[in-house]
């Protein structure tokens, strides 16, 4: 059953402002606030360095699920008005069961599976 991201983000706007921690919302849930229905499938907060362990925190309120605490860079390139971001995810915890292949490994694959050499 896929999460109805409007539900969720109410739960989580309701026990931030129960924890007295100040955020905005940006990324693609604001866009489709603003009018401009954007495909998502994350909740995307401004939360000040001071708060952020509250922040962190009020996601187990949810009642549901398991919320897990990740450390993530997020680096991003501007090139001419286009904006490309980058999510480094630090492996730790229940993320070190997640297989991780090799582009080489990539490669080799989609050749048996007749998608050809890679044409760089």
């Amino acid at each position: 059953m896929a999460l109805d991201l409007k539900q969720e983000l109410e739960v989580l706007v309701e026990a931030l402002d129960e924890a007295s921690v100040p955020f905005a919302i940006c990324g693609g849930i604001a866009v489709t606030i603003h009018g401009a229905p954007r495909l998502t499938h994350d909740l995307d907060l401004l939360v000040p360095a001071t708060s952020i362990d509250a922040a962190k925190q009020a996601p187990m309120v949810f009642g549901r699920g398991t919320a897990h605490a990740r450390t993530v860079h997020r680096v991003s390139k501007l090139d001419e008005g286009d904006l490309l971001t980058l999510d480094l995810i630090i492996v730790t915890g229940a993320l070190e069961e997640v297989w991780v292949i090799a582009s080489k490994d990539l490669l080799d694959i989609a050749a048996l599976e007749g998608g050809g050499e890679d044409e760089r």
